[in-house]
């Protein structure tokens, strides 16, 4: 019995770890491939055999830190076309993958550029379409654009830009960039026709020395014995006065009151005016509005000097 506890004892003590064993230790920092096997051979004392041909001109970047040098291999090898095949426990050896053991492929980038053809100057905001893929992007200020994540390959490309002409080509994913050239052409639109009825009114209120009065806003004027009077209203208006002390007559621009024009509904009122020509006969709540032309009225006035009233 306590030669048995013994032989497990040594057991237990080949099968343990050295005390105070150095992990294996990559930073994650660039360098060539060769430098870090020898590296991983140095601090393990694991022979890692290579022929040189078929790790020069390769980097890696591989952050480790553990006990295992297999699994320092696999990291120092990911993203290389090469694995190391274990001939020993102490020994291995680094062969190129199998096909099928080849390493995922890494995503691409379709990055470029949009000009205009004839000045070279770069095109904010073009579109850049990939339909294959139902994808696509805009150009920045320096007119470059980029569509990431994309497996490597070619791919039809769609770009378009107001004012230019719709271009379709091919590009390569990868890390250059491509020059892509619009020419500009003509936009061609239907004709649009706009229609609409004109208000005569609303023509006539441009025309100098017009004056449109509501009759509503005849109350906001001074009135003559209490009553709303529509020549008294009038002589309150720029150009526009009273032919006499004791006469209603209205005296506009300098002329006499002959020289004006009276109409209702189109129809001349030869002496608007009575009770000794002190007060007009229009009645202010028999219609809605009064035009006073106070010169340059309208040819189908003619026959007046002065102005016309209607």
């Amino acid at each position: 019995m306590q030669r048995l506890i013994v032989l497990v004892a040594l057991a237990a003590g080949l099968l343990a770890p050295a005390a105070g064993a150095q992990p294996i230790q990559f930073a994650g920092e660039e360098r060539p491939l060769p430098e870090a096997l020898l590296s991983l051979r140095a601090q393990v004392g694991v022979d890692v055999v290579f022929a040189q041909q078929l790790v020069e001109n390769r980097t890696t970047a591989c952050r480790y830190r553990g006990e295992r040098a297999k699994a320092a291999l696999r990291c120092l090898l990911d993203e290389t076309d090469l694995r190391a095949r274990k001939v020993s426990e102490e020994q291995y050896v680094v062969v190129p993958r199998e096909s099928s053991e080849a390493a995922p492929e890494q995503p691409g980038r379709l990055a470029g550029r949009v000009l205009d053809e004839r000045t070279g100057a770069p095109l904010l905001g073009a579109h850049v379409y990939l339909p294959g893929l139902e994808t696509g992007t805009t150009t920045n200020k320096d007119g470059a654009f980029a569509v990431s994540a994309l497996p490597s390959g070619t791919y039809r490309v769609r770009v378009s830009y107001l004012g230019y002409a719709t271009r379709d080509t091919t590009l390569q994913a990868g890390d250059q960039t491509a020059l892509v050239t619009l020419q500009s052409s003509m936009f061609r639109a239907d004709s649009v026709v706009v229609e609409g009825q004109r208000d005569k009114r609303a023509g006539r209120a441009t025309a100098p020395g017009l004056i449109h009065l509501p009759v509503r806003q005849l109350s906001t004027l001074p009135s003559f014995l209490g009553g709303q009077d529509l020549f008294q209203a009038f002589q309150w208006l720029p150009g526009v006065r009273r032919s006499g002390a004791l006469s209603g007559g209205l005296s506009i621009r300098g002329a006499s009151p002959d020289q004006n024009l009276y109409l209702l509904d189109g129809a001349p009122i030869y002496h608007p005016w009575h009770a000794f020509s002190l007060v007009s006969t229009f009645q202010t709540n028999t219609f809605r509005d009064v035009e006073l032309y106070r010169g340059a009225f309208p040819a189908e006035y003619g026959g007046r000097l002065a102005s016309v009233m209607s």
